[in-house]
């Protein structure tokens, strides 16, 4: 029982974080599986860690399970996780709900594009409507200039007749 630790720390000290890379690989972003005696572990590739021929470390790739645990699997690991991903109960389960819940977040967005849409076509009716009342004030404000005008003329020839009368 002792010899396990022993011999998986020179590979766990050989890792350091900036090995791990997040782009340049398909397998990335890539939902997994992991049976762990009756419990099966669902995840996501979230790393990977190149060969190192020199030193002799295979490829890895980091997954980060959904329960938070998470832990480095070789290549034939992670092709029998991708697998098993594909056809486990649980991965079919979480994937349904995924699918649930993205139809219901799209119903969501089209409900509130509708109800934007709404809201933009009142206010542009209320902003239309605003404009003309706005049209119609400003027709009578220029009519009661010009009846103030027209009554300060008529008030000037009666001044000035009177003015010759007197």
């Amino acid at each position: 029982a002792m010899a396990a630790p022993a011999v998986a720390a020179p590979a766990v000290a050989a890792q350091s974080d900036d090995m791990w890379e997040t782009a340049g690989h398909p397998w990335l972003g890539v939902r997994v599986a992991r049976q762990f005696g009756k419990r099966c572990a669902l995840g996501t590739i979230v790393a990977w860690a190149p060969a190192d021929e020199a030193e002799g470390d295979p490829a890895l790739w980091r997954a980060e399970h959904d329960d938070g645990d998470g832990e480095d699997l070789e290549e034939h690991e992670v092709s029998e996780a991708v697998a098993l991903y594909k056809e486990h109960p649980a991965a079919v389960r979480f994937e349904e709900r995924v699918a649930k819940g993205e139809e219901k977040a799209a119903r969501a967005a089209a409900k509130a594009e509708r109800e934007a849409a709404r809201a933009a076509a009142k206010a542009a009716k209320e902003a239309a409507k605003a404009a003309k009342q706005a049209e119609r004030d400003a027709k009578a404000a220029v009519r009661a200039e010009e009846e103030a005008a027209r009554a300060a003329a008529k008030a000037e020839r009666e001044a000035a007749r009177a003015a010759r009368e007197a």
